[in-house]
């Protein structure tokens, strides 16, 4: 039987110390391109495969005790603002990001694309001169967003779907089966005639996912529980006016929204939530007791976030992927006071 080529015969082979064919291997960055290389070539030709056993060893050894520095990743910023105090879930991806890098062993550094220092190519330059090979591309201003850098340089994670060329691997909340889970919790509370009022540009954000989630529910319900959707294209056209007309002309028992203004529009229009109708949010800020709907674990997706980008930079996986992949991250149902048990919920089948 052929024995194991082992990490020493290589390091003989090549006429390095083991520990370097080791980190070469590893795709360690303080080992250069031209030797990491070099290494992986001969240990494909002498037919090395890594021992499980000492790989499962390694990684225990290694989550046990803190993690020395291992090198920074870049946040890219794309947005107008350096700052948006009213994008929540950006702060808390960031945040959860910042985290799991610091555990792991990185430092996290921001790069704001509308810094006048960063204009063109820049940016790309700047990267390279601080070593930055791994990125993390903050959610696009806009869906249906377009980027530019020479991507064959870094390995790259992105937030969401507003980015579309290239299409790289990324990281979201998994919308989809939010707004079904807040479906069925609305239903589990005895309302059945659920209006859903959402800004378009929202749906596109995430891939139409809200949208698909709702038809799907909307037809298994008997007609008459039906409630007529409103989509609208411009978020500044659209007042409280048209919200007050739809109300009256659907009756819908709760609304489910992401539009922020809905709540205070109900305020005005003098109906009492929850006892004339209920709100339900597609998303909540984590910790809120008063709004009911989905936490969207903002946190672990940026923690996600960084797990897959630190797993790419350990395979030495630079460039756009031939086949993206993608991480989902589950909602967390928030109870809140903006909703009331309306009837008994349905048997189940």
């Amino acid at each position: 039987m052929k024995s194991r080529v082992t990490l020493k015969e290589i390091a003989r082979r090549a006429d390095l110390h083991f520990t370097t064919v080791s980190m070469a291997l590893r795709g360690d960055h303080r080992i250069n391109a031209k030797t990491r290389a070099r290494v992986e070539s001969l240990a494909e030709k002498m037919g090395y495969v890594p021992d499980p056993m000492l790989k499962a060893l390694s990684a225990y050894r290694t989550s046990s005790r803190p993690h020395a520095f291992q090198a920074t990743l870049g946040w890219i910023n794309n947005n107008p603002l350096r700052v948006n105090a009213k994008a929540k879930a950006l702060a808390e991806y960031h945040e959860g990001a910042r985290r799991r890098a610091t555990e792991l062993g990185y430092a996290l550094e921001d790069f704001w694309t509308y810094d006048p220092a960063l204009k063109g190519a820049r940016l790309a330059r700047v990267l390279q001169y601080r070593n930055i090979h791994g990125l993390l591309l903050a959610p696009q201003p806009r869906a249906q967003t377009a980027l530019t850098l020479p991507w064959e340089q870094f390995s790259t994670v992105t937030f969401g779907y507003s980015l579309v060329k290239p299409q790289l691997h990324a990281v979201t909340n998994h919308q989809y089966r939010t707004i079904r889970r807040a479906l069925g919790e609305l239903r589990a509370l005895g309302y059945r005639r659920v209006g859903l009022w959402l800004y378009e540009e929202h749906d596109l954000r995430v891939n139409e996912n809200w949208s698909a989630g709702f038809w799907v529910e909307y037809h298994r319900y008997p007609v008459e529980e039906r409630v007529t959707p409103v989509f609208f294209k411009d978020l500044d056209a659209v007042d409280r006016d048209q919200f007050s007309a739809w109300l009256a002309r659907e009756k819908p028992e709760v609304v489910i929204t992401g539009d922020g203004r809905v709540r205070g529009w109900l305020g005005e229009l003098k109906y009492n939530v929850p006892a004339d109708v209920g709100l339900s949010m597609l998303s909540v800020e984590r910790g809120d007791e008063v709004l009911s709907g989905t936490y969207e674990n903002s946190l672990m997706v940026g923690s996600a976030a960084v797990d897959l980008l630190v797993g790419m930079l350990h395979r030495h996986e630079r460039g756009i992927p031939e086949v993206p992949q993608w991480v989902l991250v589950d909602s967390v149902w928030y109870p809140g006071t903006t909703l009331r048990r309306l009837r008994a919920a349905e048997p189940q089948n």
